[in-house]
Parts: structure tokens; C-alpha cells; sequence
């Protein structure tokens, strides 16, 4: 899955929703990352039920958000981002660098 995300060149908009099925897969398969990571064309992501915090929430936000000049927009759908836990400063961080980033959605 992570090789045809990465070389898509088509794919515009991206939902990963956090299960725990999910966050098993991601956390053994670092090629899902890798080949997110590779990914130019997705300009919207929209993470569903994780924690900006720590595992699969923070891989993304670290990797794919921090790397990704297209991004202009990320939803954040029920996930955790309380102060206490650092999600807020992960997120902060990761979107320093997405110069063409015009929205972040909290629904």
C-alpha cells in the first residue's frame, strides 16, 4: 500500500481513521510510512480517531505532513491534541514548514 501511495501521482486527498487493526499494520510495516512519506500530489489529509501525540498520528504528522509543500489542507476528526500530551507542539512543528497550508480543520 505505501509503494502505490508514494508513487500515485493522482491522488489528491487522503483519510487515514485510526483502528487498532491500523496502527498494528503501520507500526510493524515502516514501508506504508515511507511510501506516504514519497507522496507529492496529495494536497488534503484528513486523520480520523488518532494521537498527534505518539504512534501512527505522529509518524504522519512528522513524515509525511513536515515534508509535503502541497499540502493546504489537514482535518484533524477526533484526535487527540490536549496540550499536556504534546500533540498540540507535534502538530505546531510539523506544519511550520507547509508553506502552501491554507486551512486546518477541527470538525
Amino acid at each position: 500500500l505505501g509503494d502505490a501511495i508514494g508513487n500515485n501521482t493522482n491522488l489528491r486527498s487522503l483519510d487515514i481513521r485510526s483502528t487498532h487493526e491500523l496502527v498494528d499494520i503501520a507500526a510493524t510495516n515502516g514501508e506504508f510510512f515511507e511510501g506516504l512519506n514519497k507522496n507529492t500530489s496529495i494536497n488534503m489529509l484528513r486523520l480520523m480517531n488518532c494521537d498527534l501525540s505518539g504512534g501512527m498520528g505522529r509518524e504522519i504528522l512528522d513524515g509525511f505532513v513536515a515534508n509535503n509543500s502541497n499540502l493546504t489542507s489537514i482535518g484533524l476528526v477526533r484526535c487527540t491534541l490536549a496540550l499536556g500530551n504534546g500533540g498540540a507542539g507535534v502538530l505546531a512543528s510539523a506544519v511550520s514548514g507547509c508553506t502552501n497550508l491554507t486551512s486546518i480543520m477541527f470538525p
